[in-house]
């Protein structure tokens, strides 16, 4: 199975923003690229970001407005420029590369931001079956806490991140990092989050009951930007998991489970904050937990909520109750979910087959196809099963 990559063209900046009633809603901008330098280019507007970490330019493509190029490891060569009508920025190698070459453009795109691993359109996939499962893959690394949960992998880092904390407690937990064929290592100390999800820009986006806000962590300096902490003037309470459209927008349940004593804010609420800034919530509420999108962006899943059809610009509609039990939940690229229980159902809840489940889940892998389990109290460990067919990080 091919690994396929989304090439962003362009690094969407979202404009901070508050609540009419003086509320503290804001939204870091993006980025393009993790660590990367500036790229040159003859573009009448810019020339492409340097990839990964790395030290190498794009160059600016020919024609008008296409996709950008693609990254590559070469470390001695800059990202390949894209093609025919619509050429764009090539990314420079994730190692970091020399400066690639310049083409006038009427407009040059922006390269070099970490891709994402998508579902390609038209694609027929396998029922799908779960093979080879590889139980405690963290070894004996020593975890603080005795609770894991919401991972997600970050094609970027070659790494699935997850976090570990003490379950019911309002403060301490950390985000460990799992880089298969190496081992699991503290990332961030301290941070008090759920879960959590990749980034349209390959940053690490944070539902964290520490600060009861919605954090963008950035995966070189560590820093976190806060993307949302109040709704009309009332605090988030435990944010507990959350996914971003392609558009931009940002999807979050808000459970009470971490209060630990503090007083309650918004109260439980699935919420959605759009690519404008303004944050909504969406109605009914029902007891939400996990959440995950289709690989078409077209319908939003809650674990505890149900299910809302989602338009092009975000929007959801016509809600649907029923489908996903348990805690979290991953989805496939055939547009099944997995639920943290272990069963595998299609989109109309129909039973596909089974799997070791645990407390969270997420597909990644170089290929998509490993999904990593984490769970608590068994004891604190991860394990991956290897399936046939892949799926979202």
């Amino acid at each position: 199975m091919k690994t396929v990559f989304r090439l962003l063209v362009c690094t969407v900046a979202l404009a901070a923003c508050s609540e009419a009633s003086g509320g503290g809603n804001t939204i870091g901008a993006g980025s393009g690229g993790v660590g990367g330098s500036s790229g040159a280019g003859a573009g009448q507007m810019s020339g492409g970001a340097g990839g990964v970490s790395g030290a190498g330019a794009g160059a600016a493509g020919n024609g008008r407005g296409g996709g950008a190029g693609g990254a590559t490891s070469n470390p001695d060569a800059g990202g390949m420029a894209g093609g025919g009508e619509g050429g764009a920025a090539g990314a420079a190698g994730v190692a970091g590369g020399d400066a690639g070459g310049a083409d006038a453009g009427e407009t040059g795109g922006t390269g070099g931001m970490a891709p994402m691993p998508v579902c390609p359109p038209g694609m027929q996939y396998p029922e799908p079956e779960a093979g080879e499962v590889t139980e405690d893959v963290c070894g004996d690394f020593d975890f603080a806490y005795p609770y894991n949960e919401g991972p997600t992998w970050i094609a970027g880092e070659g790494a699935f991140f997850f976090t570990n904390f003490e379950r019911g407690a309002s403060e301490s937990g950390d985000i460990i990092k799992y880089t298969p064929g190496v081992g699991c290592e503290k990332f961030i100390e301290g941070v008090g989050c759920n879960g959590l999800a990749v980034s349209n820009d390959g940053n690490l986006l944070a539902a964290c009951h520490q600060t009861r806000s919605v954090e963008k962590f950035d995966l070189v300096t560590k820093l976190a930007t806060t993307v949302a902490d109040m709704l009309m003037g009332e605090l988030l309470d435990s944010p507990n998991d959350l996914v971003q459209h392609e558009n931009g927008g940002i999807y979050f349940t808000n459970p009470t489970y971490e209060l630990d004593g503090r007083p309650e804010g918004v109260g439980t609420a699935i919420l959605w904050l759009d690519p404008q800034g303004v944050l909504t919530r969406l109605e009914p509420t029902g007891n939400p937990n996990g959440i995950a999108l289709t690989p078409d962006g077209s319908t939003l899943y809650v674990v505890g909520s149900g299910h809302w059809d989602i338009a092009a610009d975000g929007t959801p509609s016509n809600h649907q109750g029923g489908g996903v039990g348990g805690d979290g939940m991953a989805m496939d690229c055939a547009g099944n979910l997995y639920t943290s229980g272990g069963s595998i159902q299609d989109a109309d809840g129909d039973g596909l087959g089974n799997f070791p489940g645990g407390t969270n889940l997420a597909f990644g892998g170089e290929d998509g196809t490993t999904l990593l389990v984490v769970h608590g109290y068994e004891p604190t460990s991860a394990r991956t099963v290897q399936m046939n067919l892949p799926g979202l990080p």
